[in-house]
């Protein structure tokens, strides 16, 4: 018996050896400053996210070196994604915004896909592979029928997806397309929802929120998601970042300090899955600075905020453009897809 029992524990002991312990989640800074930063897109040509101003949207890109603005000055920029050395956004002026691409080794423009240009309002792309999510809207063009669609088109056969389609106030902003993967949110009554659609299949799914309030969606090949889950009444109330596999199973791998929630999460899929995310704080007009989750696949929750995070709650945002960021509008302030006036 004893001989048993000696043998079942060393036994227990090498495989509780061999099983390599998680990392603990640790939210580290990227980019913070005394500006307002968010909506970062990382690639393996570099990365890119937006600097907003009370009258301005402008895109800074990094590729290692020195940082530089991508669009030029007297136009508005919202990032999308970089595929290689080409991060694909959108770009506006007074009248009219599009896809547009751009080489971040050569720093100059290069052609989009005309196909996934209108006379309308493009706006937030993000490209994988041979497709690209947007949304269009003709909000604001003086059409006697209006809407907002969410569009999925491949860049090879010119072919487009409609995956979503509302009226003027309809408020769905895409996520993220990887792989066969793509994920949106959708706030019909003010709560928002995410949802997953598979490419090969057509297929779309709603994620069970409970009452909550779900949004910012990132999603990687594999069909893993991540996602902000937060109660429905007040900004930066019991806020978390949530892992959810393919099998329904979900871990709340961050939870945030009351005052504070994530927006705009993008996720790079390299050699971990890497997740990306502006910090939003509630209390101050809902400014941000952007930080990173490394290898957020196989790190483990904690639940202690980080230092450093800290606010205060506030009235819920009316929308969240990709996180409440469309509500930080001004009446000088540009809004990426025309929801809040015109710019």
């Amino acid at each position: 018996m004893k001989r048993g029992g000696g043998l079942l524990l060393v036994v227990a002991l090498v495989v509780f050896l061999a099983v390599p312990a998680l990392a603990a989640v640790t939210l580290a800074p990227v980019v913070k400053t005394r500006a307002d930063e968010w909506g970062i897109t990382v690639g393996s040509g570099g990365m890119a996210w937006n600097r907003y101003t009370r009258s301005d949207s402008w895109i800074l890109a990094d590729t290692g070196g020195s940082r530089f603005r991508v669009n030029s000055t007297r136009t508005w920029a919202w990032t999308g994604s970089i595929e290689g050395d080409v991060l694909t956004y959108q770009k506006a002026t007074s009248r009219r915004s599009n896809i547009a691409a751009f080489d971040l080794t050569t720093k100059s423009s290069v052609q989009a896909p005309s196909y996934v240009n209108s006379r309308w309002w493009e706006y937030f792309p993000k490209a994988s592979g041979e497709w690209v999510l947007f949304g269009r809207t003709n909000v604001g063009y003086g059409a006697k029928r209006e809407w907002r669609k969410l569009i999925l088109t491949n860049t090879v056969t010119g072919k487009s997806r409609i995956l979503l389609r509302g009226g003027p106030q309809a408020r769905f902003d895409p996520g993220q397309v990887s792989g066969d993967w793509v994920v949106w949110d959708e706030c019909p009554r003010g709560v928002c929802d995410v949802y997953r659609y598979q490419i090969s299949s057509a297929t779309k799914t709603k994620i069970p929120q409970g009452g909550s309030d779900q949004f910012s969606p990132a999603i990687s090949t594999d069909g893993t998601m991540y996602y902000v889950r937060t109660s429905a009444d007040r900004c930066g109330r019991n806020a978390s970042i949530v892992r959810r596999t393919l099998d329904g199973t979900e871990t709340i791998l961050y939870s945030f300090p009351n005052g504070v929630e994530a927006s705009y999460m993008f996720l790079y899929d390299g050699v971990s899955q890497d997740l990306y995310l502006g910090d939003v704080d509630c209390s101050n007009d809902y400014e941000s600075d952007i930080y990173e989750i490394a290898a957020a696949d196989t790190a483990a929750p904690i639940v202690t905020p980080m230092q450093g995070l800290s606010g205060s709650q506030a009235a819920r945002p009316v929308s969240r453009l990709s996180g409440g960021l469309d509500d930080r509008s001004s009446s000088t302030r540009p809004s990426a897809d025309r929801r809040v006036g015109k710019i």
